[in-house]
């Protein structure tokens, strides 16, 4: 009588158990962005290895309908080191402004 119990019992479990499982799922939706131009954005590393450091300086713009990042030239970009006062002018190179004899320590 105890084992009928026991199979019932566990029976029950799984008949809830699933319907819990398959009443609780919800569809998927995707994420909607709101893409706005003209959003400037700044990507930099700053190391003391030398030719490790650059900036890049990107654009939000939207062109034929497409969202994409511009980089954006033609910009005065620097360095300063903030214990020796020492600025490091950096120059335009393909997508980035780099410079090879900024050391972020003292040496």
């Amino acid at each position: 009588m105890s084992c009928i119990r026991v199979v019932l019992s566990f029976k029950a479990i799984v008949v809830v158990f699933l319907s819990i499982l398959f009443s609780s799922c919800i569809d998927p939706v995707m994420p909607e962005f709101e893409y706005k131009e003209g959003l400037v954005y700044f990507d930099a590393l700053i190391a003391d290895i030398e030719e490790a450091s650059y900036v890049r300086i990107l654009e939000s713009v939207s062109e034929f309908g497409v969202n994409k990042n511009v980089f954006v030239g033609d910009a005065q970009v620097s360095f300063i080191n903030t214990k020796s006062g020492i600025v490091v002018s950096l120059v335009e190179n393909e997508y980035l402004y780099s410079s090879s004899r900024f050391c972020g320590q003292n040496r």
